[in-house]
C-alpha cells in the first residue's frame, strides 16, 4: 500500500512540473508561434553589445548622462530579447531612442557641443563625421544625415537587425526584417523618409520611379505573403503598405517606358491586394498616364528627364 501512495505522489509532482513547463513555453515566451525545440538562441553571438566606461566617457561629449543610460539600457533590453515579440518591442523602444537622440543633437546639452556653438563650429557635416566613429558599436544603432548633411538623421544597421532575428525563437521578425532590408536597404526603419527601393535616386532631392521592373510587385507579393503568416509588426506592415500605395498612386517620373510602366499596374492589380479605395486611387493614376503620357516623364535611364 504503501509503495502505491509512493507511486501516485511522484505522478502528482510529475503532472504538475509537466503543467508549470507548459505554462511558461505559452505565456512566458509570448512570441507569435513557439518555435521548434531545436531552435537554440546563441548569447554568444557579436549581436550582443554592451557599452564600456570608456565609450560612455566618449558619448558624454555628445549626449547628456541620462540619454547615455537610455542607450544603455536599450542596448541591454535588445541583447536580451530571444523572442520575435521581445524584437518587435525593441525595435519601437529604439525608434523612440532615435527621436532623442535627434532632439539633443540639435538643441546641444554638452559642454563640447556648447562649445562648438560658441565658436560657431557647430556643423551637422562635421558632427555627424564624429558621431560616425560610433557606428558598429552601439548594436544596430547608427549615425547618419540627410538633405546633403544638413540634418541629422538616425539608422538601423537592417543587416545586423536581420542577423539578430535569426537568433531569436519565432519566424515573424525573421520575415519582417528580410522585407523591411528588401524595401530600405542596408540602413533604414519603416516609415523613414528617403528613397525606396522602387525609386532611383539620382541626387538627394530627385529621382524617378521604378515601376516597369516589376521591384513594386515583388514588394506586394512580399507583403501578402507576409500578412498570411503572422500578426506582429503589424504596425510597421501597415506603414510600408502605406508607402508603396502612395508611392503609386502619384508621381511623375519613371525609370521605364510608358508601355513597360502600365503593364506592371496591370501585373499589380491581377494580385487583388489593395483595398477598393486604394485600387480606385491607383485606377486613377493609370488611366491618366494611359490617356495623358505627356504629363509624365519616361525612359529616365535614358537620360530623358529633367531632374539632377
Amino acid at each position: 500500500m504503501k509503495f502505491w501512495k509512493f507511486i501516485c505522489s511522484v505522478s502528482f509532482i510529475f503532472i504538475l512540473f509537466s503543467c508549470g513547463e507548459n505554462q511558461n513555453v505559452i505565456e512566458g515566451e509570448q512570441k507569435e508561434f513557439v518555435a521548434d525545440e531545436a531552435q537554440v538562441v546563441d548569447s554568444t553571438s557579436h549581436t550582443a553589445v554592451f557599452i564600456s566606461d570608456s565609450l560612455k566617457n566618449e558619448l558624454a561629449d555628445y549626449f547628456s548622462s541620462d540619454l547615455i543610460k537610455e542607450i544603455e539600457n536599450y542596448l541591454t533590453d535588445f541583447n536580451l530579447a530571444d523572442t520575435d515579440t521581445l524584437l518587435e518591442k525593441s525595435y519601437h523602444i529604439g525608434v523612440t531612442l532615435f527621436e532623442k537622440i535627434r532632439k539633443e543633437l540639435v538643441e546641444p546639452q554638452t559642454e563640447y557641443l556648447l562649445g562648438l556653438i560658441e565658436k560657431n563650429e557647430y556643423e551637422v557635416f562635421r558632427i555627424q563625421g564624429e558621431l560616425s566613429d560610433f557606428n558598429g558599436l552601439l548594436g544596430p544603432v547608427y549615425f547618419g544625415c540627410q538633405a546633403e548633411c544638413t540634418e541629422f538623421e538616425m539608422y538601423y544597421d537592417l543587416v545586423y537587425m536581420k542577423e539578430k532575428s535569426v537568433l531569436t525563437k519565432g519566424k515573424a521578425d525573421d520575415d519582417f526584417f528580410s522585407l523591411l532590408h528588401f524595401v530600405e536597404g542596408d540602413l533604414g526603419y519603416a516609415g523613414q523618409f528617403d528613397f525606396k527601393v522602387w525609386d532611383k535616386q539620382y541626387w538627394d532631392y530627385g529621382g524617378s520611379h521604378r515601376l516597369g521592373d516589376d521591384t513594386c510587385l515583388e514588394v506586394v507579393k512580399k507583403l501578402m505573403d507576409y500578412k498570411k503568416k503572422h500578426f506582429l509588426f503589424s504596425d510597421l506592415i501597415a506603414v510600408i503598405h502605406d508607402n508603396l500605395f502612395d508611392s503609386l498612386s502619384g508621381g511623375h517620373s519613371y525609370e521605364y517606358s510608358v508601355e513597360e510602366v502600365l503593364a506592371e499596374y496591370n501585373r499589380i492589380f491581377k494580385l487583388n491586394y489593395f483595398l477598393d479605395d486604394e485600387r480606385n486611387a491607383l485606377q486613377n493614376q493609370f488611366d491618366e498616364i494611359k490617356q495623358h503620357p505627356e504629363k509624365f516623364q519616361f525612359n529616365c535611364e535614358d537620360g530623358n528627364c529633367s531632374f539632377g
